[in-house]
């Protein structure tokens, strides 16, 4: 039982989501399994936060080899975690947006929401219907601007632009100074304050939170420096142990070699005789020249050649993905479900 319900499962919901992309009607039904896998996506960061916690704070505590670098994960981990979560120094998007809650017989009836755009300022309200045939009135700082109709609208979203059309009525940039200033939106008997967005509306790699920073200046010249590193390590490993033995080998190391000198400036200045392709070379004996270019070669090789390859290994991953899935839906490949 506790290893054929599970296939069960993942039979039905495997088999669900394939016949939702294909068939629109059981859209929802694919929205609701997807649902489920980020729920059990959030349990799995928080097993493998656990996992990483066990594994790091043991070594620490018994201090085995290295675990200096362990502490060094431990940390950065939990000062990550609570600058992520608790969006430390995110920017409060005053020029994004406001918004309110507008009650009635406490009960929600609408949420307004202001939306700054490059040359209009958009109202968003997603009213729901709070009496039948009802119409009521959208009043900004004291000033009537549009009816609502609430049945048509039901759950959906109303646009109002306020641009430089029509300045006299209501220009846009006052409007935004009365929201900032507290201004009050009413819609007939409801009325509610509009308030800046509090911090945790934000995004959390939104630029100048402490999280960015981290990420930023922390955790991405880390990640250039080691790729960096790794590509020396390559190259010499390579130059090391290759051995141009037949032909093949000989086409290989040529298009590494031509690709190498493509991607530095060696190769400008070793092919500076043949003229650059970007400029346009007059006459058929410089286009002829400007294709041995040698930054212009490196690009048409990774364009021509390394394309082919990458799209018929590609077409290879895909049908080995499909064959696995289609293994797994019908039962017959268990062993993601472990041993007995």
């Amino acid at each position: 039982m506790k290893r054929t319900v599970p296939v069960i499962i993942t039979a039905l919901v495997g088999f669900v989501l394939i016949i939702a992309y294909f068939m629109p009607f059981f859209g929802d039904l694919g929205d609701i399994a997807a649902i489920f896998f980020d729920v059990l996506a959030s349990i799995a960061f928080i097993l493998g936060g656990g996992n990483l916690l066990r594994a790091h704070g043991e070594k620490i505590y018994k201090q085995h080899s290295g675990w200096a670098y362990s502490l060094i994960a431990v940390v950065t981990f939990a000062v990550t975690l609570v600058f992520g979560l608790g969006k430390f120094g995110v920017p409060t998007p005053y020029n994004q947006g406001v918004w309110t809650e507008i009650m009635r017989s406490g009960k929600s009836a609408a949420l307004v929401e202001v939306r700054r755009n490059a040359s209009a300022y958009d109202l968003v309200a997603t009213v729901r219907k709070a009496e039948p045939n009802g119409t009521v009135d959208l009043n900004i700082g004291g000033q009537s601007q549009a009816q609502i109709k609430l049945d048509e609208l039901g759950d959906g979203d109303l646009h109002l632009s306020f641009d430089t059309e029509e300045p006299e009525k209501h220009p846009g940039n006052e409007w935004i100074a009365q929201v900032a200033a507290g201004a009050t939106v009413q819609i007939g008997s409801l009325s509610g304050a509009l308030r800046p967005y509090a911090r945790i509306t934000g995004d959390h790699i939104a630029n100048g939170s402490y999280f960015w920073w981290m990420y930023e200046y922390g955790f991405r010249p880390l990640q250039q420096t080691t790729f960096a590193m790794l590509a020396f390590y390559v190259a010499s490993a390579a130059f090391r142990a290759f051995r141009a033995k037949n032909i093949e080998s000989v086409m290989l190391l040529g298009t590494a070699f031509l690709i190498l000198l493509g991607r530095t400036v060696v190769g400008h200045y070793a092919t500076m005789w043949a003229a650059d392709p970007a400029v346009e070379p007059e006459g058929a004996w410089e286009q002829f020249l400007s294709f041995f270019y040698m930054p212009y070669l490196s690009e048409w090789f990774m364009d021509v050649f390394n394309t082919a390859g990458n799209r018929a290994i590609m077409i290879g991953i895909a049908l080995g993905v499909a064959s696995t899935s289609l293994k797994v839906l019908l039962g017959i490949d268990r062993s993601y479900l472990g041993s007995e």
